[in-house]
């Protein structure tokens, strides 16, 4: 009997030393995944810049500099890791990015449209937040 008790407590051991290191090894890449991100959205500043910067940035063909993609990009297979509120939030902030430089590449400077950039610009403010929120909640 003191054998198998012996064995039992040996084989639990075993496992928990498996696994907790597992466990606090994932918490951190999450946690270095949500930081960079969260650090990276805040190098955004779509919501805070007049159109007609914008507009230059992209005649330049810079607007790169603005509009950061690289920790994104490099970390899209992890996204699925974090909750799925910031997952919607990340990728919502992320795909206005894409729409927006796509529409300045599209559209000249002249046909651009006020309304359509004023009233994207509010919404990627809303959605830059969100994003920022949906992050700090974790960490």
């Amino acid at each position: 009997m003191g054998s198998l008790l012996t064995a039992s407590a040996s084989l639990f051991g075993a496992l928990v030393g498996a696994v907790v290191p597992q466990q606090i090894s994932m918490r951190n890449r999450r946690k270095n995944l949500r930081l960079a991100l969260r650090s990276e959205i805040n190098q955004i500043f779509l919501h805070e810049l007049h159109v007609d910067v914008l507009a230059e940035f992209t005649e330049a063909g810079n607007l790169s500099q603005l509009l950061p993609t690289t920790v994104y990009h490099a970390n899209a297979g992890q996204i699925g890791q974090l909750s799925s509120d910031e997952i919607e939030a990340i990728v919502t902030v992320y795909s206005k990015i894409d729409s927006i430089t796509l529409y300045f590449e599209r559209t000249s400077h002249e046909e651009l449209s006020w309304e359509y950039l004023d009233r994207f610009s509010a919404d990627f403010a809303e959605a830059h937040s969100k994003a920022i929120a949906e992050i700090d909640k974790r960490l």
